[in-house]
């Protein structure tokens, strides 16, 4: 099942504002988030045991002990799936009967079979637990093994069928405008891909610190010496770089305001210019 709109406008404001300075507007009152597009992609989720252990003359040297193994791979081609999205197929968000509510969803239909996800799925989980590990042997030299589970030692224990839901979600901010791609069910939501996460001034990965500006909707580094961005000093706003104005203060400071405010200023015959 695909996350509500609700879920998808509080996972994209998460993902691309974060808990930012904002005022005298929220980010929640300032964004508007559109799902453009659904696409349910095929894929098998594979559950799985392994239980080997692997010997030499010096005993066991490495165990792979494992009841509750996953795995998602593609129903198209069969390549494996990034785990992070193994926690979003859960009973709970699967329904057998489903209809899309509207004509933007697109599926796509399995081209892989049971049979077939089943001895590509064996291949991965071989591949994922194969390890090179190291020994010393009894005449105290150093050896290294490469330990591949055994096809038979791997018990495949559900094999499903089920489609997954990508979305393409429009987000605009006052004029700044962010596209995400996104996987979620019911109750959570994983982003795929997005053009946040940055300062939209110097190009720098975002900490938790950062600002909103109210002007065009950038999200920016927050206040600090290197001057991304302000607090206009007669309404509060916060603006970033490209959206300051300045007066004179104090003959020697400059008074850093915003556009609203610097064209009162003006209209009072102040000097106002635009900060650089």
């Amino acid at each position: 099942m695909p996350p509500s709109s609700e879920l998808v406008f509080r996972r994209t404001i998460k993902h691309i504002v974060g808990n930012p300075l904002s005022y005298p507007k929220t980010p929640n009152e300032l964004a508007k988030v559109k799902i453009t597009k659904i696409t349910f992609i095929p894929a098998c989720h594979i559950g799985y045991s392994l239980h080997e252990d692997f010997s030499t003359r010096v005993g066991v040297i490495h165990s792979i002990h494992i009841d509750k193994g996953q795995i998602l791979i593609s129903g198209i081609d069969g390549k494996l799936i990034d785990k992070h999205l193994l926690k979003l197929v859960v009973p709970s968000s699967l329904s057998e009967e489903w209809l899309p509510p509207k004509d933007d969803v697109s599926p796509y239909n399995f081209k892989i079979g049971y049979l077939e996800a089943k001895k590509i799925g064996i291949k991965y989980i071989q591949e994922l637990h194969t390890r090179t590990v190291s020994y010393y042997g009894a005449n105290r030299v150093r050896y290294t093994k490469t330990c591949v589970p055994r096809v038979s030692n791997i018990f495949i224990k559900s094999l499903i069928q089920v489609y997954l839901p990508i979305l393409t979600v429009n987000c605009e901010i006052v004029s700044r405008r962010h596209q995400l791609t996104m996987c979620g069910n019911k109750h959570e939501i994983e982003v795929l891909e997005s053009n946040a996460g940055v300062c939209e001034i110097c190009g720098k990965r975002l900490s938790r610190k950062r600002l909103l500006c109210n002007s065009c909707g950038k999200v920016v580094c927050a206040p600090s010496f290197l001057g991304h961005s302000y607090f206009c000093e007669i309404c509060g706003k916060t603006i970033c770089k490209e959206c300051t104005y300045w007066t004179r203060k104090y003959l020697l400071f400059k008074k850093k305001v915003c556009e609203n405010c610097a064209d009162k200023l003006e209209a009072k015959g102040k000097k106002v210019k635009k900060y650089i």
